[in-house]
């Protein structure tokens, strides 16, 4: 037969697969939907968990442990063998130029006190050991539920406050270790 001969046979029924190939279509229409919400599940999960008390508490005590760490190094810049406030370290380059006291620690109000008191007259022996920091983080009045407050010192230890521990809020040095 030609190609432009008729047959006496009907003309093939094409819904069925139209229906398969439709289906077909819906089913990968339905890939990025699945694959949208399980990215976002995967986001929640990781947003919550950065959150969490735990979290939060982690970084805290790796941000003061690194506060420790500036003010040992900004102590052996200088002829004074001082410790710096957060301005001056900040000054002498070892924070961010957009970096605040009051956001250097996600969750916390940060209390940064430094003494340094410089020889008393006449004494002739090294007076490092006069010069004191302290940098305490004390929780957010927002964020405050279930987060503890930590405190770091020239000591270079990392302390958690812990009131049924006996822990006294003005003797920093006494309190327990943080983890």
């Amino acid at each position: 037969m030609g190609e432009n001969e008729k047959t006496d046979q009907p003309p093939a029924d094409d819904s069925k697969g139209e229906q398969e190939t439709s289906r077909g279509r819906s089913e990968i229409s339905a890939v990025p939907f699945v694959i949208a919400v399980i990215a976002a599940t995967v986001v929640c999960c990781i947003v919550t968990q950065s959150m969490s008390p735990t979290s939060v508490e982690r970084r805290a005590v790796l941000r003061l442990r690194a506060i420790g760490r500036c003010q040992l190094a900004y102590q052996g810049t200088n002829n004074n063998k001082s410790y710096g406030s957060f301005e001056v370290l900040k000054a002498a380059g070892y924070f961010r130029e957009d970096e605040t006291l009051d956001a250097i620690i996600g969750g916390y109000t940060v209390d940064w006190s430094v003494f340094n008191p410089g020889p008393p007259p006449g004494l002739l022996c090294d007076w490092i050991l006069i010069n004191h920091f302290t940098v305490v983080a004390y929780p957010r009045a927002e964020r405050s539920l279930g987060l503890r407050t930590f405190a770091i010192t020239e000591d270079q230890v990392v302390r958690v406050y812990n009131p049924v521990g006996g822990n006294k809020p003005d003797a920093v040095n006494g309190w327990d270790r943080a983890p």
